[in-house]
């Protein structure tokens, strides 16, 4: 049995612009949509928590700079 991803901890902001969190996982070479995470307006930080059972496919996490899915870092896989 596979183990299941999960990514949890916090999204920190310093200044006064918006930022999210995205994940987004493949299964079967079928790419899911991507889904928000949390999102810091300002500064502060918000928990972030997300599990899925585990399986065959790729899952990563990006962040944006602002809450749409636009302007964003590079994909880290998980």
């Amino acid at each position: 049995m596979f183990d299941n991803v999960a990514v949890e901890g916090e999204l920190r902001n310093t200044g006064s612009g918006c930022y999210t969190l995205w994940i987004q996982w493949t299964v079967d070479l079928t790419v899911g949509p991507p889904f928000k995470m949390g999102t810091q307006c300002g500064p502060g930080s918000v928990p972030v928590r997300f599990e899925k059972p585990g399986g065959l496919g790729t899952t990563w996490v990006k962040i944006c700079r602002d809450t749409q899915h636009t302007d964003c870092s590079p994909i880290q896989y998980l």
